[in-house]
């Protein structure tokens, strides 16, 4: 049955509860503003809007994506369902939308009594496809270009779900009381280790997670949170490069102050493509008493992932807002104390509300975080020094900084000099330089904010503007790839001050020195010419000395 939402369609709430009736099998109708479609969809029109997986969609469907200039309804004229890659267009533009994930679509415009436009339009296509095997593989060659050129950045740098598994117990004794359970990690590149626990503490309000360790490896404790009523609590931990391997043993030792049963939860997730040096956003949590719904609302980006852990009480359940995964949930028993632990993940973008409904009114503790990718950012800029006089080498100082906060490895820079230079020198502040045209540096690591200095001396054999680029790449992903290069221009000057045709450098002009004034005259009146004539000469046959001139 459809169902109809109100206006104001750009707006959070507006996607949010969009979302939530695609998923449940309605449609959405609202009304399209702007002429971006014309003529098939005018300024004004209803239209309404079918969920649809995204290996669903075709070349020619209309869609409709939160793009960064809102939600838009336009034509989809890319789609890479494997690489994640989607471009759209208004019928009536010149040019495309940026590129975006199956994330971003909200679902498909049903067409109605303009299907035809649709069929027409695939009719086109495969006129183009049908002109024959040299066309095709112009096609497919743009179409892979096309890919690389507006992809790349929606492929690089991006974290990968790979494997969870859980555990539970209900402590019985005071003390330290430990669960085992196993876990597979995968021998991707980049790995990281997240455990999210939760904890009925009712019984033991200073019930905590004391050690967690991987193997032999102890994990480290990155948050927690308790509920205001100290009734519920969620703590997580992580661990960078996790050893690869299976059925690895995860041991969790908790302490608890009583013989009252405690219920605890935890949930394992390994993940691949994360950062060594920054892998997790800072924790964000929430909390309620007798509630029904729990949110948090967690800042993340394009190509990471969201995680969230949930304590509430025991024979309640759980569940996920609509665009997350549940990754684990468990029910450690029925008797009080014990406890409802889950997790679950979703894809990042600027603000994910990882939202939980839980079946029956309950204390809850939620918190989360963002798994980031590998996030290096180096730059670099070149300063040519001011002008020199021809004879005079060119000295080029060249900085490469790193603004990400991951230490960027494998720095190198690429340094090529204008033609008519004659290379001189390179010295870096650390790491090597070889070769003359082009000067290649090896600079090694940068740890984030840090810098690295090269100078460039050359020669120039003729007066110009010499121009000095210069380029810099690492081997992590880089988030800004506008500042990797950078282009200077030095001047060489011909020579300031010339010889003195007769007395040479340093000569004394001879000579007088003459200074004429104006004499006085009278202007009479309706007179049409007034002369005034030259005064008489003073200083005649003074000797120019040193110093008058």
């Amino acid at each position: 049955m459809p169902s109809a939402t109100e206006q104001r369609h750009d707006s959070e709430q507006f996607e949010q509860l969009s979302r939530g009736l695609l998923t449940s099998g309605h449609h959405v109708r609202f009304q399209a503003r702007g002429r971006s479609m014309l003529p098939l969809i005018k300024d004004g029109e209803t239209l309404c809007v079918e969920s649809v997986a995204a290996a669903k969609l075709r070349v020619g469907d209309i869609v409709v994506a939160r793009t960064t200039l809102g939600l838009r309804a336009h034509r989809l004229i890319f789609a890479d369902v494997k690489r994640d890659c989607f471009l759209t267009r208004g019928d009536a533009g010149q040019e495309s939308d940026p590129p975006i994930q199956a994330e971003h679509i909200l679902g498909r415009v049903v067409l109605g009594g303009r299907a035809h436009l649709r069929a027409h339009f695939h009719f086109v296509t495969q006129k183009i496809l049908n002109c024959g095997i040299r066309w095709r593989r112009v096609l497919a060659t743009f179409a892979a270009l096309l890919m690389f050129a507006v992809c790349s950045p929606l492929l690089k740098a991006q974290v990968v779900f790979d494997s969870v598994t859980s555990g539970s117990t209900t402590t019985a004794s005071a003390g330290a009381n430990t669960f085992t359970f196993t876990h597979n990690t995968t021998a991707a590149a980049n790995r990281l280790l997240v455990v999210g626990v939760s904890m009925n503490i009712v019984n033991n309000t200073a019930a905590t997670v004391t050690s967690l360790t991987y193997g032999s490896v102890p994990l480290t404790r990155v948050g927690f949170h308790n509920d205001a009523g100290i009734t519920r609590r969620v703590e997580i931990w992580s661990l960078r490069a996790p050893a690869s391997g299976a059925g690895v043993a995860i041991s969790v030792t908790a302490t608890v102050a009583t013989n009252a049963r405690t219920g605890i939860v935890a949930g394992a997730m390994t993940f691949s493509g994360v950062d060594q040096t920054l892998p997790l956003s800072a924790i964000v949590s929430n909390d309620g008493a007798n509630g029904t719904v729990g949110q948090i609302d967690i800042p993340s980006g394009t190509n990471q992932i969201v995680f969230d852990t949930v304590a509430i009480d025991r024979g309640i359940t759980v569940t996920n807002g609509p665009s997350q995964t549940q990754q684990w949930t468990i029910n450690t028993g029925n008797q009080a104390g014990n406890v409802r632990g889950a997790g679950s993940t979703n894809v990042g973008s600027a603000s994910v509300p990882m939202a939980e409904t839980f079946s029956a009114a309950t204390n809850w503790s939620l918190a989360g975080a963002a798994i980031l990718p590998l996030q290096s950012e180096v730059d670099v800029t070149v300063n040519p020094g001011g002008a020199v006089p021809l004879g005079t080498n060119v000295t080029y100082f060249i900085t490469v900084t790193n603004n990400g906060p991951t230490t960027a490895t494998g720095v190198t820079l690429t340094d090529t000099l204008a033609a008519g230079l004659g290379f001189v020198s390179a010295t870096p502040s650390q790491g090597g330089c070889a070769g003359t045209g082009p000067i290649t540096c090896a600079l090694g690591s940068l740890v984030g904010g840090a810098s690295a200095t090269v100078t460039v001396v050359a020669s120039a054999a003729a007066s110009g503007a010499y121009a000095n680029t210069a380029s810099v790449t690492a081997t992590q992903p880089d988030l800004n790839t506008g500042n990797n290069s950078y282009t200077a221009v030095a001047i060489v000057q011909s020579n300031t001050c010339a010889n003195p045709a007769n007395l040479g450098n340093g000569g004394t002009l001879s000579g007088v020195i003459n200074t004429y004034y104006p004499a006085t005259a009278s202007v009479t009146a309706g007179t049409g010419n007034t002369t005034i004539p030259v005064g008489t000469a003073r200083g005649a046959a003074a000797t120019i000395a040193a110093g008058d001139l």
